[in-house]
């Protein structure tokens, strides 16, 4: 069962609430097509509803907090992982702890015999570990794994959607990987492509791509509506620590600080590096 402590203002919000405040209107775009006020209003009745499951005692976290020694951050694609991965390069040495970066970056749904192997993978390495790869939610206990702590960074999906689309373009070592179309329209703004409808700007389906990180490996996840929405909503209840939101980065990372000191202890004064900021944001899609 997640833990979750009692944070003042904005920072309660990284939690549940924002995760679901994006889901809801998410599911509306894809069963149907109300007015942006409708949409947002859903959006906040979610966001009210589940702000009331953020909450547990101090005991429960401190709890939660020294027992675990292993993260699992399957990390959405262009929702800060890069910023995040190179905070956590930083401070992982000072902390003696083992940041492990999967190369295999494409592969995010995975056979049972993967998903078992890579349990297996798991299972031995020395803790304390951050685990991070580009994959959809497992339940790694229910395949014999060693408990582990779910993390995640989730961002508002039209703005996750335009960094994707220039990161298509644009973002390092890709040019070796690019369709004949991408090369033929580099250089065509999200706006351009909007106006033209083309079917990179005019597929929704598209801004369903947070759900299946939560959703799991069933092919029914990568399908828009209730059901994988709904299973989404019970993982990140049950299984996840912390969803952070990009919109509220310096937050995010202050609770990963107080809830994960054994990992990310530090995390927030070396965002405040000017050296690794400007590392961090040296071109367009890197932040």
């Amino acid at each position: 069962m997640s833990v979750f402590m009692r944070f003042p203002g904005r920072v309660i919000a990284l939690f549940l609430a924002c995760f679901m405040s994006v889901l809801g209107p998410l599911l509306i775009i894809m069963t149907g097509s109300p007015t942006p006020e409708v949409a947002q209003h859903s959006s906040r009745l979610i966001f009210e509803e589940h702000k009331r499951m953020l909450y547990s005692t101090q005991r429960e976290a401190d709890t939660y907090r020294g027992a675990q020694t292993r993260v699992m951050y399957n990390r959405v694609g262009k929702c800060g992982s890069r910023a995040t991965l190179t905070l956590l390069e930083a401070v992982a040495p000072r902390n003696n702890i083992t940041l492990v970066l999967s190369d295999i970056n494409n592969q995010k749904e995975l056979s049972l015999p993967e998903q078992i192997d890579l349990v297996n993978y798991i299972n031995q390495l020395p803790a304390p570990f951050v685990y991070s790869r580009h994959l959809f939610y497992i339940d790694f206990q229910k395949l014999g794994a060693v408990p582990l702590v779910h993390i995640n960074i989730i961002r508002d999906p039209l703005t996750r959607f335009v960094s994707g689309y220039y990161f298509k373009r644009f973002g390092d070592g890709r040019e070796g990987q690019r369709s004949s179309k991408f090369r033929r329209d580099r250089f065509m703004t999200i706006d351009e492509c909007v106006e033209r409808n083309d079917d990179e700007c005019s597929n929704t389906k598209k801004l369903f791509y947070i759900v299946p990180f939560f959703c799991g490996q069933e092919q029914a996840c990568r399908e828009p509506g209730r059901w994988a929405v709904e299973k989404a909503k019970a993982t990140v209840r049950d299984k996840y620590l912390v969803i952070g939101i990009l919109e509220e980065y310096e937050d995010t990372l202050k609770v990963l600080e107080k809830l994960l000191p054994l990992h990310f202890r530090g995390i927030v004064d070396t965002m405040h590096n000017p050296g690794v900021v400007l590392y961090m944001c040296s071109g367009q899609t890197d932040c």
